[in-house]
């Protein structure tokens, strides 16, 4: 806390001082959350449950949705994917007692026969920060057939550093990246890391700082590089993304979290 003391001294002598002014105490960094991200050509989306900041929903005028559910503990239960209004994937979460998802069942779902039929699961590894340091995903079958896996890395500012990809047999790939140290886009969107698995939204990695780079080690076409402004909360506020030899601008609106 910052405290700002003035004094006040006399120049009568034997006069008291002056009784010193309150202390002002700094007012608390307001927290915020994305509700849309706007581009030319696209415009995102999202919705929260209500005074709080766990995702709902994200929808974007392409005819894409995410829907997210939670049970009545409040855990991660169920994302949902549409296309055009229709239901094409459903993602069914597993929760421990300190409600950190272990196991994701994956699911196609037939709008003919609204039937869903299960495609393979992945599960999660944590370390001691509760950060996801491993993922491997599995087929649909008997045997449980490793498909591929991620390891990850963090740097000192909890930021990902890089994504190991192994994809089974013998095939692997390295994935860096880099962060600012601002606040991040979605440094308060409830559980994002986990919706960064199942949603391709660049803004969901930013779950501490805000993304700058992204390499890929096998396909150098896929590097991406990030640009800022920044509002006056130390938020972006504009995203600018540039690669494969075009740039995409998105302007950012938040709303406050109240506390």
């Amino acid at each position: 806390m910052l405290f700002t003391l003035l004094f006040t001294l006399s120049c009568k002598k034997h006069k008291p001082l002056a009784k010193s002014p309150t202390p002002e105490e700094k007012q608390p960094d307001q927290v915020l959350i994305p509700v849309k991200l706007e581009a030319s050509s696209l415009v995102i989306t999202l919705k929260y449950k209500e005074n709080t900041a766990q995702l709902i929903a994200i929808e974007s005028n392409d005819g894409h949705k995410i829907a997210i559910s939670y049970n009545n503990k409040l855990q991660l239960s169920v994302l949902e994917k549409y296309r055009n209004n229709q239901l094409y994937y459903a993602a069914y979460y597993e929760t421990n007692a300190q409600k950190l998802v272990l196991r994701t069942n994956q699911f196609e779902h037939d709008p003919i026969f609204n039937s869903f039929t299960p495609i393979g699961f992945y599960t999660l590894d944590y370390n001691g920060q509760q950060q996801i340091t491993g993922v491997k995903y599995y087929g649909n079958s008997s045997t449980d057939q490793l498909l591929r896996s991620y390891s990850l890395a963090y740097s000192s500012s909890q930021n990902l550093s890089a994504n190991t990809v192994a994809i089974y047999p013998n095939q692997t790939n390295q994935l860096n990246y880099s962060f600012d140290n601002k606040k991040g886009i979605a440094s308060h969107i409830a559980e994002s890391w986990l919706f960064a698995f199942e949603a391709e939204y660049w803004f969901l990695l930013s779950s501490v700082n805000n993304i700058l780079s992204y390499s890929n080690q096998k396909t150098p076409a896929e590097n991406t590089g990030f640009s800022y402004e920044y509002n006056t909360d130390g938020y972006p506020s504009k995203m600018t993304i540039t690669g494969n030899k075009s740039t995409q601008v998105f302007k950012i609106t938040y709303k406050t979290l109240q506390q």
